[in-house]
């Protein structure tokens, strides 16, 4: 989902660079719908298309790169 994620970022940036009170709230707003967004996607591509989404999920990480994950797994 790195469309949420790049949004996510920008509005993180842009909050932290003016230091607005409107725009926290903005963010925060941004980040608990995108939670719930990224969540009813996932339900309705695992309905569409079944095993083969379930595998490719598996593989990939929803919001992290898998590369990410693995490499922060490593340094544990």
């Amino acid at each position: 989902h790195p469309y949420y994620v790049g949004h996510l970022c920008e509005l993180l940036g842009w909050t932290l660079g003016t230091g607005l009170l409107v725009l926290y709230g903005l963010t925060l707003f941004a980040a608990v719908t995108g939670y719930f967004m990224i969540r009813a996607e996932e339900r309705e591509l695992e309905d569409r298309f079944g095993d083969a989404y379930r595998a490719y999920k598996a593989r990939t990480g929803a919001v992290l790169p898998t590369s990410f994950r693995r490499s922060n797994k490593r340094q544990r």
